[in-house]
């Protein structure tokens, strides 16, 4: 399916990003009566918040490998009859174990035929102290054995958000640094729909990373990463990047077969990348 067909969702949702997420940021006010944190598996935005971070204490970096579509959501279909979601499902298997293999922790959204929802794999994601999200596709079309990384293209800042940056001075939003009060006096909530707004810089510059490992490994493959309105990375709010393999035509062994490929363009990028989960990507830490 074609990254560049996604669509934004309307609906007004919020994230709640904890203090402890951000390098140097303030302590976040304590709500009179907070929810209780979320794992992985059952996080979900659908009250229009999320605590985090709910499972990851130690704030070490956690790599959240997403298999698009699932369940009754085939995705592209080959003349084949491969499905890009069983494609999707075995890539993110075989890049899940050489990123354990090279000393990374990885979970994954999915690893059956599951169908979480867009906002589900995003509270996933949103529920650990320092995740790096990747979202995996197979296209529909293309050069068979090319590969598309993808970098959220920023949506319209709310009032909210565009009042943020013009308190930082026109530079990053403070909006996870609790710099300004949210809508409706609630501390620490961001626009659920506007998660990925304070990362997309740092999420630029992975996927470029990414994309030139990749490009380098696969002839055809573009340069540098693409942005586009991709609707599986809007809501996290962590660096996000979607990798787009061409196309579900092919031999599916032969794409699964890129699996380790795909796995050491991530790890040799995070290690130029070092990220620190919520610090917009700015470098610094480690995994």
């Amino acid at each position: 399916m074609a990254l560049v067909a996604a669509v934004y969702a309307s609906g007004e949702r919020f994230v709640l990003r904890a203090a402890s997420q951000t390098a140097g940021a303030p302590p976040a006010a304590t709500p009179q009566n907070p929810p209780p944190a979320p794992t992985p598996a059952t996080a979900s935005p659908s009250n229009g918040t999320i605590p985090a971070p709910g499972n990851s204490s130690t704030g070490e970096l956690t790599i959240v490998i997403d298999a698009a579509h699932g369940g009754i959501d085939n995705g592209a279909r080959g003349p084949n009859g491969i499905n890009e979601k069983d494609v999707t499902l075995a890539l993110a298997r075989g890049v899940r174990a050489e990123l354990v293999r090279r000393g990374y922790r990885v979970v994954m959204t999915r690893d059956g035929d599951a169908d979480p929802t867009y906002d589900q794999r995003a509270a996933d994601a949103n529920s650990y102290a320092q995740p790096i999200f990747v979202n995996l596709h197979v296209a529909s079309t293309g050069t068979a054995g090319t590969v598309r990384v993808y970098f959220c293209r920023e949506p319209a800042a709310s009032a909210f958000t565009a009042n943020a940056m013009a308190i930082s001075g026109g530079g990053a939003p403070q909006i996870a640094q609790f710099a300004m009060p949210p809508p409706s006096g609630q501390n620490g909530l961001v626009p659920w729909r506007e998660a990925q707004v304070s990362f997309a810089d740092g999420s630029r510059r992975l996927a470029d990373l990414v994309q030139g490992a990749l490009a380098l490994k696969y002839s055809g493959s573009p340069a540098r990463g693409t942005s586009a309105a991709v609707r599986d990375l809007r809501s996290v709010a962590a660096p996000a990047l979607a990798i787009e393999i061409s196309n579900v035509s092919a031999n599916p062994s032969l794409t699964e077969a890129m699996s380790p490929a795909i796995a050491t363009a991530i790890a040799q990028s995070l290690d130029a990348f070092h990220p620190r989960g919520i610090d917009n990507g700015s470098a610094g830490g480690s995994r």
